[in-house]
């Protein structure tokens, strides 16, 4: 049980950070353009805090993914993942020690939405496993990419614009590669031309 308790799921920290900010949502666009409430109303306390919950939810999923995938170009993907968040985690580390120390709640914070989205994972094999974990992937890197968009242009602190625009590349290119593993039917985690 506290196994399953301190591992995040990104669809589910997404899920927490429209909590954060719901009661924006009934004043404001909501149209996911990266101008919406979401983007309007989020301090970089938020921000930095739905990013560590978003980075910790990738890499819960790509440790379980690379434990129970049988494709290869999964397996490669989630190693991608599990390497490029964990190295993402640690500049968020780094950034929020110069930051007020009350800015970063605890990595292993999750919410009940986040243990739901986690065990409906866990419940998968074979082919669904993988089309789950692929397609929860393709919305999690866009909302993702849309909320550092949103932050490297309208954060507060200059280092946390700074931050955001530096994982900008990063999550790009994560999104194209799911884009490429969908086009392709599974094949190939080459971006669409």
């Amino acid at each position: 049980m506290a196994r399953s308790f301190c591992r995040t799921v990104s669809v589910a920290a997404l899920a927490a950070l429209i909590a954060l900010t719901a009661p924006t949502f009934a004043q404001g666009n909501t149209s996911g353009t990266g101008n919406g409430p979401v983007s309007e109303s989020m301090g970089d306390p938020d921000f930095i805090h739905a990013i560590a919950l978003a980075n910790n939810g990738e890499i819960a999923e790509a440790k379980y993914v690379l434990a129970h995938t049988s494709s290869p170009v999964v397996k490669a993907f989630a190693q991608r993942m599990l390497a490029d968040h964990t190295a993402a985690g640690k500049k968020l580390k780094a950034l929020v020690a110069t930051l007020k120390p009350h800015e970063l709640l605890p990595v292993n914070q999750v919410t009940p939405a986040t243990q739901n989205a986690y065990q409906n994972l866990t419940t998968r094999s074979g082919r669904d496993l993988d089309a789950t974990y692929m397609s929860d992937q393709l919305v999690d890197h866009q909302n993702v990419l849309e909320l550092l968009n949103a932050e490297a242009t309208r954060g507060q602190s200059p280092e946390v614009r700074q931050f955001a625009a530096s994982l900008r590349p990063v999550i790009t290119k994560h999104l194209a590669m799911v884009q490429g593993y969908i086009a392709s039917k599974g094949k190939s985690l080459k971006p669409v031309s």
